[in-house]
């Protein structure tokens, strides 16, 4: 696990430096990709499930809410 991790540091780094962009960890992928992903999945609980989460409170940590027109949000339910 240690290699994969090490490697994905690695790519991470040499990414980040390319395309000029600082104060950018590793770690911020996972924040950037549960805020993209709630306004999608539509509710905290299913984010959890998907990101493996246990409680509300680190989905809550991590996902930022962005709320889609309500319109829209409406027609994908119905």
């Amino acid at each position: 696990m240690r290699a994969i991790s090490s490697r994905f540091k690695r790519a991470h780094e040499t990414v980040c430096r390319r395309a000029g962009v600082t104060d950018f960890r590793l770690h911020d992928w996972r924040h950037d990709f549960a805020t993209r992903l709630l306004p999608e999945v539509g509710d905290v609980c299913r984010l959890m499930q998907i990101m493996g989460w246990k409680s509300a409170r680190m989905a809550q940590c991590y996902a930022t809410f962005r709320m889609k027109h309500p319109a829209a949000v409406l027609v994908r339910v119905a």
